[in-house]
């Protein structure tokens, strides 16, 4: 195999690579023939060449195994030096194949005739024939013009074009023709190609169109594309072998530019193992798919926890990584090749399932911590129905019948350690309670300083909502204020961004109280202390202790969701105001002395949108260098009447010591909260006596 360019990235911000020229006289062929470059490394315009039918034949019969079964007719027609016919014979033999097997199975096609496309295909296959494009899906179609202008950007966010060469509509086309059999979805889809194919030469000046992770995208795609088209008129002999060529391409591309440790290396291994598996005709075919299998083998391994997070710690594409593994599995389960994935893989796997019922939020959607958006109502669950098969638990087919089989949970409350992600809950249906926390290890590009953050949701509603991301590239400031840890349900110093060093201190579940305790030493001369006690699995008390010589304002900083809210300066409370259904209330209190300031808050539910919310803080002087600090909030959903909270923070344990002895009041119901870390407990007491003040 060739020499490769290992990219040890996290996301698209260490994406931008240099492409090596290709080698060897197939690849220089290829390129001449079907990608239509004249030059090297040039500041120059790419030229475009025109490409006769002889040449393209000729290109693709180089990267085929021409001596498997099958492929005869073609050999000898070719070695006749008669091309017209050896494309006949390869465009037949394709045509006429089995023992290889696809998702997208042909053989469905008169039952899915009528039934094979949704509206979204038919809107996007309609667009695609008049040439409007989506790029990134957040912007919409855009027009692209005649001929299409690949190298558009009109939109200042560079994902719109990155993503645009990843071709979705082009599935939406195979469906829209499958669904009405109308020959000019196939037909634009075959000029497309073409068109693509000739004005994207794998060349450094493309490099926004060969990205290793959209190369993946497109080396998967491409045999679902072949199935819907294979029998078409559109696809002519020249077209079959602009495709193999094309896709060959891809798989050469894939073999020298791959990226670990991230969501880009799952989707970049399943393309090639795609490739070479529904290809086996290709000469590199073999050396492919060992190569995919022992990347995908690796990459299990490398950036899936122990505890079943993937480790970019955004469940958006924890759940993507899950889908790139169950194509992976699809594809050599139909070809009979599943034995190339051992047992721990899917134990493994399993845990990655475990992980989406442990932290959805009681409606099926997510906590939105880093580049993760909460999805519909339910999306968890529909995520869990597709592992209803490999995993036949119980606890899944509950989520997923929404309570009509199964059984629910055993738990209520998780620890996933390595990740340090926090889930606890009052029960299962939508009316429940829940709070998720984030203490975990740096996750790279996708992952926000934000460690400490928490969302919490009660009776249908997501009351405090992570920020959320917005937006990738484009807009410098909003990408930066949406990742700041300010933004965060977290404690910084001076606004300053915070540092991941986390730790988990305690972990202790229970039947009508949980209790997680953990730290991150946010700043070199400070470490955050965040124990939290849900007490009746309903009401969350925080006990903040900031430790170390670091001087400073200290801002706890707190989001309630878009809509209204009322602050009461003078008491330290804030609560949301929605006039049916549940609200929230925040109180806070430190024998420092706090002042509540009202912030700028917005979140973002979508990639690209972003709403303004009520935002505050509690603000605290540190002002000298040897001091902890101690600080109690209470947060309470209530509905009808709002709820008169105080807290009272005793000097003693001192703040800062592995102890902590504080009182908290809702209402008329006074609980006295105490942990010992030397111990290894917490507790949580009724107290019957005295009204707790602050």
């Amino acid at each position: 195999m060739a020499a490769r360019l290992i990219l040890m990235t996290t996301g698209p911000a260490l994406s931008h690579r240099s492409m090596r020229p290709m080698r060897g006289a197939a690849a220089l062929l290829a390129t001449v023939a079907l990608m239509a470059t004249a030059c090297a490394a040039s500041p120059e315009p790419v030229e475009r060449t025109p490409v006769d039918f002889e040449t393209s034949i000729r290109a693709a019969l180089d990267v085929l195994d021409l001596d498997r079964p099958g492929l005869e007719p073609v050999q000898q027609a070719a070695e006749a030096g008669d091309f017209d016919a050896a494309g006949e014979k390869l465009l037949e033999y394709y045509r006429d194949r089995d023992g290889v097997h696809h998702p997208v199975d042909r053989d469905r096609l008169p039952q899915r005739r009528g039934r094979a496309m949704s509206e979204r295909d038919r809107v996007a296959a309609d667009n695609a024939l008049a040439h409007r494009f989506v790029g990134q899906p957040s912007y919409g179609p855009k027009d692209l013009g005649d001929p299409i202008d690949w190298s558009a950007r009109p939109v200042e966010d560079n994902e719109w074009r990155w993503q645009l060469h990843r071709l979705r509509w082009w599935r939406s086309l195979g469906r829209a023709y499958w669904h009405t059999g109308d020959e000019a979805y196939a037909e634009a889809w075959a000029e497309q190609l073409l068109h693509w194919v000739a004005e994207n030469p794998r060349h450094e000046q493309r490099d926004y169109a060969w990205r290793s992770l959209e190369a993946g995208h497109r080396a998967g795609s491409f045999a679902e594309h072949f199935q819907y088209f294979i029998d078409t008129p559109a696809m002519t002999p020249r077209v079959l072998a602009v495709f193999l060529v094309s896709l060959h391409e891809h798989g050469r591309h894939l073999t020298e530019h791959y990226s670990t440790g991230s969501n880009w290396a799952l989707t970049e291994a399943r393309g090639l193992l795609e490739a070479a598996v529904t290809f086996p005709e290709f000469r590199d075919a073999g050396d492919w798919r060992a190569e995919a299998v022992t990347r995908l083998n690796e990459e299990m391994r490398r950036q899936v926890h122990p505890d079943g997070h993937q480790r970019e710690l955004s469940i958006s594409y924890h759940v993507g990584a899950m889908r790139n593994f169950d194509e992976a599995l699809e594809i050599v389960r139909l070809n009979d090749l599943a034995d190339v994935f051992p047992g721990a893989f899917h134990e493994r796997l399993e845990r990655m399932a475990a992980v989406v019922m442990k932290l959805a939020m009681p409606d099926g959607r997510y906590a939105q911590f880093g580049s993760a958006w909460k999805r519909n109502r339910g999306h968890a669950w529909s995520v869990l129905a597709n592992w209803l098969d490999d995993f036949p638990r119980e606890d899944f087919e509950y989520l997923v019948s929404r309570g009509e089989s199964g059984r629910p949970p055993q738990q209520t409350a998780f620890a996933l350690d390595d990740s340090g992600l926090y889930s606890m809950r009052s029960g299962w249906d939508e009316d429940a309670v829940c709070v998720i926390f984030k203490n975990g290890p740096d996750g790279g590009f996708h992952s926000h300083p934000d460690n400490g953050t928490f969302e919490f949701y009660a009776r249908g509603r997501h009351l405090m909502p992570d920020s959320g991301v917005y937006i990738y590239h484009g807009d410098d400031h909003w990408r930066e204020w949406f990742r700041r840890s300010r933004v965060q349900q977290t404690i910084t110093l001076d606004e300053r961004d915070i540092a991941y060093e986390p730790r988990r201190r305690l972990w202790q579940p229970g039947d009508e109280h949980d209790v997680v305790i953990f730290e991150n030493a946010s700043y070199d001369d400070l470490t955050h202390r965040r124990a939290a006690f849900f007490i009746n699995h309903e009401t969350l008390v925080l006990i903040d202790d900031v430790i170390g010589d670091g001087r400073g304002t200290v801002r706890l900083h707190y989001h309630f969701a878009p809509g209204e809210a009322a602050f009461d300066h003078a008491s330290r409370t804030a609560r949301t105001d929605f006039d049916e259904g549940v609200n929230l209330a925040v109180h806070a209190s430190s024998p420092d002395g706090l002042t509540l300031e009202e912030r700028e808050g917005w979140v973002s539910y979508q990639y690209g949108e972003r709403e303004p919310r009520p935002a505050f803080a509690f603000a605290s002087d540190k002002s000298h260098l040897d001091r902890a600090m101690r600080f109690v909030t209470v947060i309470t959903p209530w509905e009808d009447d709002p709820p008169r909270l105080s807290a009272r923070v005793s000097d003693q344990p001192a703040a800062g010591s592995d102890a902590a002895d504080v009182e908290i009041a809702v209402n008329d119901r006074r609980y006295r909260l105490r942990y010992d870390l030397d111990a290894g407990s917490a507790e949580v007491a009724p107290v019957r006596d005295e009204a707790v003040r602050d």
